[in-house]
């Protein structure tokens, strides 16, 4: 996804929210930090087979994106302990 394309998708998701308020003026900000926590791991992931191509053999096939999430939340797991 271009710079372009990530700044494009963000004012969209921002531009929803403050377009939208309830009947009593508050904007939905859940569904507008939802939609930005969806596009941060739309990147993540992006970024993750980018990465993976450049070092191909160097992972095993099976290590998919969904692992390196488990893993990363083991790290944070076991900082807290």
């Amino acid at each position: 996804m271009t710079k372009e394309e990530i700044q494009n998708k963000r004012t969209e998701i921002i531009s929803s929210m403050l377009d939208n308020p309830n009947k009593i003026g508050i904007y939905p900000t859940t569904k507008c930090f939802e939609k930005l926590d969806k596009l941060i791991q739309e990147l993540q992931r992006e970024a993750f087979e980018a990465g993976r191509e450049l070092i191909g053999a160097a992972l095993p096939h099976t290590f998919t994106y969904d692992r390196f999430e488990d893993y990363l939340k083991s790290l944070e797991n076991d900082n807290r302990t």
